[in-house]
């Protein structure tokens, strides 16, 4: 094999190398928030030597760092930075189209959607995620980015009592919530639906689908939660079936259903961009 060849399969060794890492950078920051943003740092050190700290050098794995620093950021709560750092993710990608395809910019602008969301800037949210549908490449990486970005729609639509709107939007991504890879994704599209329908008084169809979904939402979550120690996700499940009982038998479920918010789920871990 010629040195060029050499140079070339090593060039795509380190390229795989450093996928594979930020995946697992990206995991250890759903589960242990400081060991992974430590880990994101010398990553980050390796890749300036490697590059000769030249910020001008074009390194594509950099969108990724930025938006795994805006997910660190948001876990702490501090918006601002985290705001930050998912745009300067939006911006790195401008900078370099030939990244599109990753959707890691429609990553970053549903993760810029999701913040605002929790901040209620909820005008701010919607250009975010309408951004982010528009950028988004079919058939590229993170294939499940266009759901999530409707399913963060749907919330602040639903918050702005726009539940007609929302309704229409978990309808139409109803269909393609069994091939979500996401536990938590299938029962957030379950949730919001069945908390708009209770809010639209349409409580039998309430009580249908959270009965019905619910189930084996929450076989699948007591895995994840269990697997990632996340036991308030098994809480809120618990909470929200016994809401739907509750109404079923129309003993003050109505109530605790509307306490119930969709924000709990789609604002708590895990946010997966």
């Amino acid at each position: 094999m010629s040195d060029l060849e050499n140079y070339r399969v090593r060039k795509y060794r380190d390229k795989l190398d450093s996928g594979l890492r930020l995946i697992a950078i990206e995991h250890v920051l759903l589960v242990d928030r400081e060991s992974g943003h430590t880990q994101l740092r010398e990553f980050e050190e390796e890749r300036k030597i490697e590059n000769g700290s030249k910020d001008t050098t074009f390194d594509p794995t950099r969108a990724v760092t930025y938006h795994l620093k805006g997910k660190y950021y948001e876990r702490k709560k501090e918006w601002n930075d985290a705001l930050e750092h998912y745009e300067l993710a939006v911006k790195y990608v401008d900078l370099h189209p030939e990244l599109l395809p990753t959707n890691i910019k429609a990553a970053s602008y549903n993760a810029l959607g999701r913040v605002c969301n929790k901040i209620n800037h909820l005008d701010q949210a919607l250009a975010y995620l309408q951004k982010g549908l528009e950028s988004f490449v079919d058939g590229g990486a993170r294939s499940h980015i266009r759901a999530h970005l409707l399913i963060t729609k749907a919330s602040v639509l639903e918050k702005q009592d726009r539940d007609g709107e929302a309704l229409k939007i978990i309808e139409e991504i109803w269909n393609e919530k069994d091939q979500l890879k996401s536990g938590s994704a299938r029962l957030n599209i379950t949730q919001i639906r069945v908390e708009l329908l209770n809010k639209l008084k349409r409580y039998d169809e309430a009580i249908e689908y959270a009965l019905a979904d619910l189930h084996d939402a929450r076989l699948e979550i007591t895995e994840i939660a269990e697997r990632n120690n996340l036991p308030t996700y098994l809480k809120y499940i618990d909470e929200f079936r016994q809401s739907a009982l509750s109404l079923r038998d129309r003993r003050g479920g109505r109530k605790r259903m509307k306490q119930i918010k969709t924000q709990l789920f789609i604002n708590e871990p895990p946010d997966e961009d």
